[in-house]
């Protein structure tokens, strides 16, 4: 009989108490009727050097066969499992049956076992006392036959060898088990071979501190398999936490504990054939998942390692980008397959070249499948399933599986902001030519005659309904450079260089070149982020060109139209627009945006949403790119970005630089006080500072519509407020000229302009302004406060004439 202590602390040994130490006499007889009984637990002799064979072929034999063949008739003297075996010694290649014991010729076959230790054979049987079991012991072929010990022994069912009995543990420490003689009891969600961890023990855990706690068995000589489980009952679910190799073939798993809350902790092996005497540790861990992980999933890009050239089609390159996705979050995350709960992945193309970044292609989205258990970000704590991406894991998908055509859908189902999207996607399982639906770009664009100076930039992009849900999904951007090789098989290599920048979308490889573009974000309440990078280049020929990249990474809304404020006097020469190609039988329209300018802007459009839902607007994960030549210099303001799709907000106020003031002169008093309509009214000096030009006109924006105003000039300045009750502040010191003659109204814009005869100031007496004064302007206009009549005025501007 063996009997087995399940656990406990370092200093408890297992023992193993055989009942019998040398075999009794018994040799079997050779024909079942007349089978040698035996009765309980022992070992016996057993001799088949002159058997023959005479039970039938219903065993595990050659030829299903046990040949040479002798009989014992055992009776069991105890209800319960019992070894029956030849492993303590035979001389030739055994095989043992066990059969039901009613009668002769042997029916009722129980089980059957050819190799077992070696040659030798070993078979369990649930025994109950007082009933007969015939024995066979034979050898594999008729060649075999010779002299064994067999050995029957109880065996005491270990107590934690079913989860519904696990022996209790607290505390860290060092804890002794044996699972020898453990069955494979716990469900197959694990990370053992098929699933399943074998041969498996459990323990009830509690917890002393809230900390990452961790499991160690890297001391054992066998492969062993944990599993960590919250809770005490029984599992059903994924495991908490589950690791098969981390020290060797031994096991050290990490998990989040939390002070006085129980966990089973499931012990076993790889396969069947893994079990034996181990000691285990429970202690504190350094690191479970990422240090600092944000609440909930997070998916990010943790590497972009490679890129897989397809060839071309037509003057166009097919490419596939390859991807590891890591979990940095607190939380496991949906990976299936099967459903819409898995991630999709995009891929684009960038070139950084002549002062501005330019997006040269895209793909349609890889849809994920499963996930694996890497450590490329973090410590991985294993989910237990494929299809569940567990806390700090990684999983790489090849560029060849990322290109793989079954298995790419279209940008224009997914809600970038929330991760939804229907399943089955549409052209799931459909493939076409080389082109459809992988990251394509035109082989100009790539040819190095003709872009020698060009830096490209490879991005990936995974969206996720559960980080979506977390509030997670801003940082599912990374990028890296690429280098352009040869050219064959239809188009130009690309390869992959130096590290990927993750969490960071590649309109900062702009940044990252040049250090002076600026790129601000913002996003509309309940939507995505979109991005907009701006530069101003002086062209040195009193033009300056400004270049702006916008970027629309998770906004479903999208964008549908693009302003940049121009100041009064400001000559805009050239204006530019560029997009990036949808393709494979993507719905969205490709057609270029209109332009446009206004007294107070210049702007482009795409048709309405109200008019066209697929119009051509600045969809997720895509960049286009404005660019205009103004002859003033660049200052910061903002930039208007219209939202394609109706929502709370029309559009979105972003920093940028944009053209500055056209005029001249020193502004004062700025901003001046609001009137009516909100505004602070602005004057501006247009021309020419020289005086013997006489080329003078006062610009004043933001009055209050539809008013009377017109211009003051004085050769000092002052500050005097609200003089004779007017809800605005006098700039001028006396004596004040008053340009009454030309007396202008508002109109509906707010707005009018005065030219200035400089060879007659309306002073007293009239002056004609010459070189080296310095004139102080500002205007009057009517306002009203609460509906009652007041007046109001405009900053001023100090002008040194020259």
């Amino acid at each position: 009989m063996r009997s087995i202590s399940a656990i406990l602390p370092l200093q408890v040994c297992f023992c193993v108490f055989a009942l019998g130490f040398s075999p009794a006499f018994a040799q079997g007889v050779d024909d079942c009727i007349n089978a040698q009984s035996i009765v309980g637990e022992g070992t016996w002799s057993v001799d088949t050097t002159s058997a023959v064979t005479d039970g039938p072929a219903d065993a595990c034999g050659q030829s299903s066969d046990i040949h040479n063949d002798v009989w014992f008739r055992w009776t069991a003297n105890a209800t319960e499992d019992h070894l029956i075996s030849t492993c303590p010694g035979a001389d030739f290649d055994t095989v043992i049956a066990i059969y039901d014991g009613g009668g002769c010729p042997a029916a009722g076959l129980i089980v059957c076992n050819d190799d077992s230790c070696g040659l030798q054979s070993q078979v369990m049987i649930s025994a109950v006392a007082g009933t007969d079991y015939l024995v066979r012991v034979g050898g594999w072929s008729p060649a075999n036959s010779g002299m064994a010990t067999m050995e029957v022994e109880a065996i005491v069912t270990l107590p934690n060898d079913d989860c519904s009995a696990p022996i209790a543990l607290s505390g860290y420490g060092i804890f002794n088990t044996d699972t020898s003689m453990a069955s494979t009891e716990g469900p197959s969600n694990g990370c053992g071979q098929g699933g399943q961890i074998h041969n498996d023990l459990w323990f009830a855990w509690t917890a002393p501190l809230t900390e990452d706690a961790e499991l160690s068995t890297c001391g054992a000589s066998w492969d062993t398999t944990v599993a960590i489980y919250d809770g005490l009952a029984c599992p059903v679910g994924a495991p908490l936490a589950c690791n098969d190799d981390s020290c060797s073939i031994q096991t050290r798993v990490a998990f989040p504990a939390v002070a006085g809350n129980a966990y089973l902790l499931r012990i076993g092996g790889w396969n069947s054939s893994a079990s034996g005497i181990l000691d285990f540790t429970l202690d504190t861990s350094s690191n479970v998942g990422c240090s600092t992980p944000p609440v909930g999933p997070d998916v990010i890009i943790g590497d972009l390692p490679s890129v897989h050239n397809y060839g071309g089609l037509g003057g166009i390159g097919a490419y596939s980008l390859a991807t590891t996705a890591c979990n940095v979050g607190d939380s496991t995350m949906n990976w299936s397959g099967s459903n819409a709960l898995h991630p999709v992945i995009g891929a684009n193309l960038y070139r950084v070249e002549g002062g501005r970044i330019e997006q040269l292609g895209l793909s349609w989205l890889k849809h994920g499948f499963a996930s694996a258990t890497g450590t490329y970000c973090c410590t991985c704590i294993n989910p237990g399933s494929s299809q569940i991406m567990g806390i700090g894991c990684s999983d790489p998908y090849g560029a060849t599986t990322n290109g793989a055509q079954p298995s790419l859908g279209p940008r224009s189902e997914i809600d970038p902001w929330t991760g939804v999207f229907p399943y089955p996607f549409t052209s799931q399982g459909q493939s076409g030519d080389v082109l459809f639906k992988r990251l394509q770009v035109p082989n100009s664009d790539l040819d190095p005659s003709s872009h020698a100076d060009a830096a490209y930039v490879l991005e990936g992009q995974y969206v996720t309904p559960d980080d979506s849900i977390a509030g997670n999904q801003h940082n599912n951007v990374s990028w890296t450079h690429a280098s352009v090789g040869g050219f064959s098989n239809g188009s130009f290599d690309l390869a992959v260089v130096g590290e990927t920048r993750q969490v960071q979308p590649a309109v900062f490889a702009w940044q990252e070149v040049d250090p002076l573009v600026r790129i601000e974000s913002a996003a509309p309440a309940g939507d995505g982020m979109f991005l907009v990078a701006s530069r101003a280049y002086d062209n040195g020929n009193g033009t300056w060109r400004y270049e702006y990249a916008v970027y629309n990474q998770i906004s479903a809304r999208a964008a549908g139209s693009f302003a940049v404020p121009i100041q009064p006097g400001a000559a805009v020469t050239a204006a530019g627009f560029k997009d990036v190609e949808h393709h494979s039988g993507e719905v969205w329209d490709g057609t270029d945006w209109s332009y446009s300018a206004s007294f107070e802007s210049v702007q482009w459009n795409t048709l309405d949403h109200s008019v066209s839902p697929l119009a051509n607007a600045i969809r997720w994960g895509t960049l286009y790119n404005f660019t205009l030549t103004v002859d003033v210099a660049p200052v910061d303001g903002m930039i208007e970005l219209g939202l394609f799709v109706p929502g709370a907000e029309d559009s979105l106020a972003i920093g940028a630089v944009v053209p500055g003031v056209a005029g001249f002169g020193e502004r004062i008093c700025s901003p001046a006080a609001a009137n009516s309509v909100g505004q602070s009214a602005a004057i501006f000096a247009l021309g020419s500072p020289l005086a013997s030009d006489n080329d003078l006109t006062l610009l004043t924006l933001g009055m209050a519509t539809n008013q009377f105003g017109y211009c003051l000039a004085s050769q000092s300045g002052a500050f005097i407020p609200n003089p004779g009750g007017s809800a605005g502040n006098l700039c001028l010191g006396n004596p004040i000229a008053r340009f009454v003659s030309q007396v202008q109204n508002s109109g509906g814009s707010g707005s009018f302009s005065v030219v200035v005869d400089l060879t007659s100031i309306p002073s007293t007496p009239v002056h004609a302004v010459v070189a080296g004064e310095t004139w102080y302007y500002q205007t009057w206009y009517r306002d009203s406060v609460l509906g009652i009549p007041t007046s109001n005025f405009s900053d001023g501007i100090r002008i040194a004439f020259q």
